[in-house]
Parts: structure tokens; sequence; C-alpha cells
């Protein structure tokens, strides 16, 4: 990579949405560090994959400066069409996570505008996240009825539902409706360990561990919180 950056860069602009489809972000991630910095921060497709590094350990502050910089390499084109759904997606989450659940909304909403609407990572990233912001600003029950309706037509890939079941398990989390979230977890390892979404799988054991911590059952945490770390 270091040798031929701008191959380099091409390749991960071609690849990047199959391994993050696959629940491989950390893959993403490696591939970005053997790239020099000054040719990342020429390619919108790589400053956009970095993002969702950042993003998956919560570095928000790391988030924004990258996003900042993708928004100069952008044009008004078809082409570019999908990327700025993505810029929106992402600072969607950045305002989301930051307390701004209006804001939140209003990005999500261009996202959809901009988006195809394939059921994968970015549309269940964005459908978790409405989620989550409308429960903020008050809309709660909507919500989950929202989520259930996407989720009640079985389509989609397994990324994609798994992020909708964890809108579900947050959502009754943060409402103290515990069993509901033990219940969106259990489902969401399901379908990871189906698919062999290894992270997602992880994750959503932590899900359910949190739920059995908060009703108090923490011989269960602390089993499901050593499992994930297996």
């Amino acid at each position: 990579a270091a040798h031929k950056p701008e191959e380099a860069c091409d390749e991960v602009a071609r690849n990047r949405w199959f391994e993050l489809d696959a629940d491989r972000w950390y893959v993403v991630q490696q591939w970005l560090d053997k790239i020099p910095e000054e040719h990342r921060i020429k390619n919108p497709d790589l400053l956009l994959s970095q993002s969702w590094g950042a993003y998956e350990n919560f570095q928000l502050e790391h988030m924004f400066r990258l996003l900042e910089q993708v928004k100069p390499l952008l044009s008004d084109t078809e082409a570019d069409k999908k990327l700025y759904g993505e810029w929106y997606v992402l600072n969607g989450l950045i305002a989301h996570w930051s307390g701004n659940g209006k804001e939140a909304l209003k990005l999500f909403q261009q996202a959809l505008d901009l988006l195809p609407n394939h059921s994968e990572l970015v549309m269940g990233m964005l459908y978790l996240h409405i989620g989550l912001a409308s429960s903020v600003v008050g809309k709660k029950d909507l919500a989950i009825r929202n989520l259930n309706q996407l989720l009640s037509t079985g389509s989609g890939s397994a990324i994609y539902q798994t992020r909708l079941l964890a809108g579900l398990f947050y959502i009754n989390q943060f409402a103290a409706n515990l069993n509901d979230a033990k219940r969106a977890a259990q489902e969401a390892q399901r379908l990871a360990k189906k698919d062999k979404l290894d992270y997602t799988h992880a994750m959503a054991i932590c899900m359910e561990a949190t739920a059995c911590f908060c009703a108090n059952e923490l011989e269960t945490a602390l089993t499901l919180y050593r499992l994930a770390y297996d």
C-alpha cells in the first residue's frame, strides 16, 4: 500500500462495503492504516470508512474532524449521491450521541432521501438511530412500532436486522423494559450466530448481559460478559 498508494486507495474504495456489510469494520481499518495519511485525506470513501471505525470506538470528536474533510471532496453528482447519504448518517450519529435528537432526525431524513434502499449495514444503522433519536424526543412508542414493522417484513440481511433489533434493545433498556430488551438481544444473537457475524454476536451478548445486570441478575450477567469476551 505504501509503494502504490493510489492503487491501494482505489482497492479499499471498491471493497470497503463488502467488508463493512460482513461485520468486519476492523479489517477495513487495518487496510486504511497501511495507506499514508496524505493519500487517505484526498479520498472521500476512505475518510468515510475511517469514520465508521471511529464510531465503533466511540471517538466522536475524531469522527467530526474526519467528516469535515469529506464534504469539500463531494460534488452534486449522481455518483456522489450515496456518499452524501453516508455523510449525513454519520453526522446524525454524532448529533444523536451528543444529545441533539432533533438535529439527528433532520440529518437522518436527509440521508433517507439520498441512500438507495438496500437493506444492509448503513440502512440498519440509519433506522436504528432514527428509532433512538425519536425515543429521545418523546416518540418512544412510535419508534418501537416502526422498528417492529421493519422487522416483521423479514427482509434484509442479518447485519441489517440485527441493527433494528439493537434499536429495540436500547429503547427498551433505556425505558427499563428489561424483558423486552433481553428478547431483542437474544434474537440479535441468534441471527448473528447463524450468519457468523462475530462482532455483532459479541455485542448482542453484551446487550443481554447489560439487561441482566440492570435486572439484578448478576451471575447471569457475569457469565454473559465472560462469554462475549471469549
